[in-house]
């Protein structure tokens, strides 16, 4: 089913993981006998809400990975690249911060936010149940920080049933942690770390938890500085990517009489970077602009969750809002710069970009499920989201009017555009799981949506010479999404499904042709087992088929036209692998592969004007991808309790584009800790890429407005070496 052949690196680990088993010491085997021990050899069972209700993790009938918050404190994680690194199947497609597009299992056909348009992403991110996904285009990815969160769950496969449109590949929840109704707790946490070659990395956040009776009050700050670690030569700065990002958040809880309860969230998080991070060439950190080019963005997400336990039934009421914003100058010389050989004209010195897009969401969700553990259960909802987003963006090429004329570039203005972009998704849903024995179980899902859009353009490229385009176009679709479930539970889980997800239709900006919603089809099997009370496997394979794909190609029709078209189609193979294995008591291996083939079934020609052939390799995605990680808990000094990890990550090579070539080399990353507590108190000393890697984690070929390319970069951080100390009172 998977024809190609791994790499060298993640066959042996796999290798050395067995060996490991076979050859393990024969106190081992002494130790499977007996009860495993807290910590490290702990056999630790994850409660997530994948299918929005609460479920041991191994009892999903589906693949989930789930990372506890306070692992990823422990481990100096900052952002969703060191979360995903420990979830092969999932790429994070990095990007500057909140510009990251993550993907799952290959579903995707561009890697940037630029490079994406009007498209809406294909992985679903939601904060709780809030969905953080645009509708349309990408204003700014939800990529929070890892501090005080109970755990982040990642879903792979579609989840258009219960959670609609985005969630085409998959869907990634950030669970909070939630007030505590039983004590007052404090906790801080501080983290000082050197960067290779460049400077330091200062973060520190801080928890304060206050129950009052029937109700609690929790409450998180953070404040981070990471050190740049690119160099501008044009500008002749030094580390110029340098970012600074604020946070908070307010949560209360409240018991409203013994069968009512209230939890309230407002969230808001500030990212302000110098300049942007891609590089040129992978092997060295510079970047080349005349000008540096800034971005702050803003994230504010308010939610309301009200709980009603009516008799055997329960009713949940999901409120919230968010706004996204946006504000950024880009240096786009290089890239607009030579839009004058077209014309016969000079190319430009200089050409900067301001842009502001503002977007604001408001959704609400109703589910009213079965609380018994009957024969039966179920679950029906209803969904409502209404987004606007604006665009105001002007390009200028200062000095650009005496070289042009004014009569071409009049004022310096090389563009102006204005975009008013409205989305309404209405849908209900329903799940039914029926259990005819102990062991045995079956569940039907099906979601009913309706996606209506608006699109208000006014587009100004070089006016006096192209003229303008200006259109108001509304576009509406409906359809279904099912999901089909069996599933065993016994001593081994075995589980089948058949599920679809899909992604919002739209409208083109340049031409005002619309663009059909796309659908995925999954077919999914896993099973789970635990040979010894020391060892978990599990295994799944999966086919997807991806069909009338949104891709960046030349229209159909009389006339060729650049923009989204449902040209695209792909057909996705794989197979993933995770191990955990509590070797005595105190010590775990876990180990993860993830197998994938994603290439197109369909040849189409792209906007580059490139002819894309049946088999191309999807962008991004790795065919081979794994982690294997150690833990071994020790007795400190002074009466501690210490703690030492190491991951080694393996990622396989990757193509940039469907079109434009580009190619991101394979790299391992090795990262380390250390950690001692005691009491109410812990210690962290923590090395991320131990070995120094530049691995290339995200980039594209870009197109310049003249007809040539370039190809970006962005790598993975520096060796980072530090420490860090949390105590809680």
């Amino acid at each position: 089913m998977i024809p190609y052949k791994p790499t060298v690196a993640p066959v042996m680990s796999a290798v050395a993981l067995a060996c490991l088993m076979a050859f393990a010491p024969e106190r081992a085997a002494a130790q499977a006998a007996a009860p495993a021990a807290s910590g490290a050899g702990e056999a630790q069972t994850i409660t997530v809400t994948a299918n929005k209700r609460r479920e041991a993790q191994r009892e999903v009938a589906g693949t989930v990975s789930a990372v506890r918050g306070e692992e990823l404190e422990a481990s100096g994680a900052r952002d969703m690249e060191d979360v995903f690194k420990l979830t092969p199947g999932v790429q994070v497609n990095k990007g500057d911060p909140d510009q990251s597009l993550p993907t799952v299992r290959g579903i995707t056909t561009v890697l940037s936010p630029s490079g994406v348009g009007l498209q809406q992403a294909t992985t679903g991110i939601y904060v709780e149940d809030v969905p953080c996904t645009d509708p349309i285009s990408v204003v700014a990815t939800c990529d929070l920080s890892p501090f005080d969160l109970e755990r982040v769950e990642v879903l792979r496969g579609p989840q258009g049933v219960l959670f609609g449109s985005a969630s085409l590949g998959g869907a990634v929840r950030y669970v909070l942690a939630k007030p505590n109704f039983k004590g007052q707790q404090f906790r801080v946490s501080s983290s000082l770390a050197g960067v290779s070659s460049a400077g330091t990395d200062l973060s520190n956040h801080a928890m304060l938890n206050l129950p009052f009776g029937d109700a609690a009050l929790r409450v998180v700050l953070g404040d981070r500085r990471d050190s740049g670690t690119v160099r501008n030569a044009g500008t002749g700065q030094d580390r110029a990517d340098e970012v600074h990002q604020r946070s908070g958040r307010i949560q209360g809880a409240f018991k409203l009489g013994s069968n009512l309860r209230l939890n309230v969230v407002a969230l808001s998080q500030r990212t302000e970077i110098d300049d942007a991070s891609a590089v040129d060439d992978p092997s060295r950190r510079v970047r080349n602009t005349p000008t540096a080019s800034p971005r702050t963005t803003d994230v504010s997400l308010y939610n309301a969750t009200l709980e009603a336990d009516i008799g055997p039934m329960v009713l949940t009421s999901v409120t919230g809002v968010l706004d996204k914003k946006n504000h950024s100058g880009t240096d786009l010389t290089r890239r607009a710069g030579d839009l004058g050989g077209l014309l016969g004209l000079p190319n430009l010195p200089l050409v900067t970009s301001q842009l502001n897009l503002d977007s604001r969401a408001q959704t609400q969700e109703l589910r009213l499920a079965s609380s018994s553990k009957d024969s039966v259960s179920w679950m029906v909802g209803a969904f409502y989201q209404h987004s606007k987003v604006t665009n105001d963006s002007r390009i200028t090429a200062p000095g650009g009017s005496a070289l042009w004329s004014p009569a071409v570039l009049p004022n310096d203005v090389y563009l102006i555009e204005n975009d008013t972009l409205r989305s309404i998704e209405r849908a209900v849903f329903a799940d039914v799981e029926w259990r005819p024995s102990p062991k045995w179980s079956a569940s039907a899902g099906v979601r009913h949506y309706q996606n209506d859009s608006r699109v208000i353009a006014d587009v100004r490229l070089l006016e006096a010479v192209l003229g303008r385009s200006q259109f108001d176009v509304r576009k509406t679709e409906s359809g279904n999404t099912p999901r089909l479930t069996v599933k065993y539970t016994g001593p081994v889980v075995w589980y089948g499904t058949v599920s679809q997800g899909y992604r919002f239709g739209g409208v083109n900006v340049a031409s005002g042709q619309p663009y059909n919603t796309d659908k995925l089809w999954n077919y999914e099997s896993g099973v789970r087992l635990s040979p010894s009370r020391q060892l978990d496997l599990d295994v799944s394979v999966f086919r997807m088929d991806w069909k009338d794909a949104q891709v960046n190609a030349r229209q159909p029709g009389p006339v060729a036209i650049n923009g989204i078209a449902n040209v695209g189609k792909a057909k996705v193979d794989g197979a993933e692998l995770a191990a955990a294995w509590r070797v005595v008591s105190g010590t775990r291996v876990d180990y993860a592969l993830a197998l994938i083939d994603a290439r197109t079934a369909a040849t189409f020609t792209s906007n580059s004007g490139a002819v894309v052939t049946s088999g191309t390799r999807m962008p991004g995605t790795p065919k081979t991808q794994g982690t294997l990680r150690l833990r071994q808990d020790f007795e400190g000094p002074w009466g501690t309790s210490g703690r030492w990890q190491s991951s080694f990550a393996h990622v396989g090579d990757r193509t940039l584009s469907l079109d434009m070539g580009g190619v991101a080399p394979s790299y391992t990353q090795l990262d380390s800790q250390v950690s001692l507590s005691k009491d109410n108190w812990e210690l962290v000393l923590f090395g991320r890429n131990l070995g120094n890697r530049a691995g290339v984690v995200g980039g594209a070929p870009v197109a310049t407005f003249g007809g040539s390319k370039y190809n970006e970069y962005l790598l993975t951080r520096p060796r980072t070496v530090g420490i860090s100390l949390r105590l809680e009172l």
